[in-house]
């Protein structure tokens, strides 16, 4: 085995098709985990991101079309959205509906963070005043959410 072998490059793609020029790119992760980062970074390469807005880039009308399972206004946000070949969104809740995004959403590609299990409840901490065990363990919880 060579040295080249056992480098980890921090990314894996699983499932990759050529040729799709139409999607929707996710982004997943938890709360505090470093979606935000990566959202900032779509919005600042030109992906739409419907009504996200800074510092987090969260698109809370699509988002709460989900949660409040409306399908008639998930439906028509996305039809607006897909007037755009390619549009993200992120929310960290999402990892509670993956299946309802995936099932409608055009080609959805997902985009998993994963970030250390502490940094994520000492984040959690700092900006929510959660105990630091208990937000590690919420954190574990959503991870699991997310590898299922």
């Amino acid at each position: 085995m060579s040295i080249q072998q056992l480098v980890n490059h921090g990314i894996k793609t699983f499932n990759v098709k050529d040729g799709i020029t139409e999607k929707t790119i996710v982004v997943v992760g938890v709360a505090r985990g470093g979606t935000s980062m990566i959202a900032g970074i779509l919005y600042h390469l030109g992906i739409p991101m419907g009504a996200a807005t800074q510092p987090v880039y969260e698109d809370i009308r699509i988002a709460t079309a989900f949660e409040t399972k409306n399908q008639e206004r998930i439906n028509n946000v996305i039809n607006e959205y897909n007037k755009n070949p390619v549009w993200a969104f992120k929310r960290p809740g999402a990892i509670n509906y993956l299946k309802e995004i995936a099932a409608t959403v055009r080609n959805p590609h997902f985009i998993f963070i994963f970030r250390d299990v502490f940094s994520v409840a000492n984040r959690n901490g700092i900006s929510m005043g959660s105990n630091l065990v208990d937000a590690m363990q919420n954190a574990l919880d959503d991870y699991n959410k997310i590898v299922k």
